[in-house]
């Protein structure tokens, strides 16, 4: 149902439209039914009529989407967390996934373009330890013009290689690997372009998340 109502303080015709996406909220704008092209997001503009797939439309759409980006060692419960947290409302992307592709991070982009151009919001499930690695996932969450969102795991080293040491098979990795990353590791900041961070530690087998919003912060 899409009614047209007139805006009293110009008197141009309106329409205001309300579409429900699966695990994202919809929030609708009226604008007036003439407009060739609206803005999107604060990034890009596209022909309105292309957003709903009619001839004639006038309505813009913000979908609250979010490209969260874990940052943590291997084994710092990661993946535990994305189930526990967000398996029923993000698409899922790590390139653990995808180990034997001769492109990792090409395919890792192109899985994460096409949630977010679906209107999916996404998780990025890998150790991501430099602002260069996740540089170009906040870049292109902000195409897109989703929420960024980071998960810094706060595991000592020694819990990492703990917790390596008790699984089996393919989901442990070489003890190497945790050092490796440990080396490399730099604390996520809101300056990188984040519009939230939170903290996650692992208490008894139990997650504690803390974080604070809107301010600017080095975890």
């Amino acid at each position: 149902m899409h009614p047209t109502r007139r805006d009293p303080s110009t008197g141009s015709a309106e329409t205001r439209v309300c579409i429900c996406v699966p695990a994202t909220t919809v929030h609708t704008v009226a604008v007036p039914v003439d407009v060739s092209t609206i803005s999107m997001f604060g990034v890009s503009t596209y022909p309105s009529s292309r957003m709903l797939g009619y001839p004639h439309s006038a309505t813009m759409t913000f979908l609250d989407m979010e490209l969260v980006i874990f940052i943590g060692l291997q084994a710092s419960g990661k993946s535990t967390f994305f189930r526990e947290r967000f398996a029923e409302t993000h698409e899922h992307v790590s390139k653990d996934l995808f180990r034997n592709n001769k492109n990792a991070n090409r395919r890792q982009a192109q899985l994460i373009e096409d949630a977010l151009g679906a209107g999916r919001s996404v998780v990025v499930d890998n150790t991501n330890p430099t602002p260069e690695d996740r540089r170009a996932l906040i870049g292109l969450g902000g195409e897109y013009g989703a929420r960024i969102v980071g998960y810094y795991f706060d595991a000592s080293l020694h819990e990492c290689l703990r917790r390596n040491e008790a699984r089996e098979g393919k989901a442990r990795v070489p003890d190497v690997a945790i050092y490796a990353t440990a080396k490399k590791l730099v604390p996520p900041s809101t300056e990188e372009g984040f519009d939230e961070l939170l903290r996650v530690q692992m208490n008894d087998s139990a997650f504690e998340v803390r974080g604070r919003r809107g301010r600017r912060e080095v975890l």
